[in-house]
């Protein structure tokens, strides 16, 4: 399964993903995630072009001062929630399209960043780590590729940089809990409270295209409801 994260684009950087779509106007939809293999672009039900997984379309990317880039990609999968519907898009001949990025849009295609989500309501995270008492923390912000987690000031010297830690996320909408192995990369103080940044890993997690699959809706869902004007 590819993994691909959502791009975050700095500064007044825009990247715009269109569909042209045989005998209709264009259509744009919010773009989730780009890397050099695919993306995937999500759209309000109300506007859903209702396409067909494993046919193929061209897309177009257009970045600042008109530059853009056009390829075809066949579609890959489609998740619809009662909030958006989300299309998975693979690349087609990615060699002949890697040569024609242009270089101002090199840097965007190669990313691999996500850009965290605020929980719209408190979210628990059972926290655990080898030789430490497992406690109930509280979910900052979240991403598909890592966390930020909120712990007691009095239980952050229990943890430390590099240390291997399990996530277990009771996400709204999910009847099980979203249980993810990771590193954590950072430890930050936050007011009373300090911030354990965790990158999810792979190799660490059963069953890791099943959790990255729950994150990615919900990741998704708290972008999609936020106010969005095509630009």
């Amino acid at each position: 399964m590819r993994q691909v994260y959502r791009i975050e684009l700095s500064g007044s950087f825009h990247l715009r993903g269109v569909l042209r779509l045989p005998g209709i106007a264009d259509m744009e939809g919010r773009l989730v995630d780009i890397s050099t293999t695919g993306a995937s672009i999500a759209f309000l039900p109300g506007s859903d072009p209702k396409l067909q997984v494993h046919s193929e379309l061209e897309m177009v990317f257009q970045g600042p001062n008109g530059v853009m880039v056009e390829t075809t990609a066949k579609i890959r999968n489609c998740v619809k929630t009662d909030s958006f519907v989300r299309y998975g898009f693979e690349f087609m001949n990615l060699e002949e399209l890697n040569s024609r990025i242009p270089i101002l849009m090199r840097a965007v295609f190669n990313r691999r960043r996500s850009p965290r989500v605020l929980p719209a309501e408190p979210i628990a995270v059972e926290l655990e780590s080898e030789g430490v008492a497992t406690i109930t923390a509280n979910l900052a912000n979240v991403s598909v590729s890592g966390a930020a987690i909120e712990v007691p000031f009095t239980a952050f010297e229990s943890y430390s940089d590099g240390a291997k830690v399990t996530t277990t996320m009771k996400l709204p909408g999910e009847e099980s809990g979203v249980r993810v192995v990771g590193t954590i990369r950072g430890i930050r103080m936050q007011g009373p409270s300090v911030h354990l940044g965790v990158e999810f890993s792979r190799e660490l997690t059963s069953d890791f295209d099943g959790q990255l699959a729950k994150l990615k809706t919900f990741v998704c869902s708290r972008e999609i409801l936020s106010p969005y004007v095509p630009g």
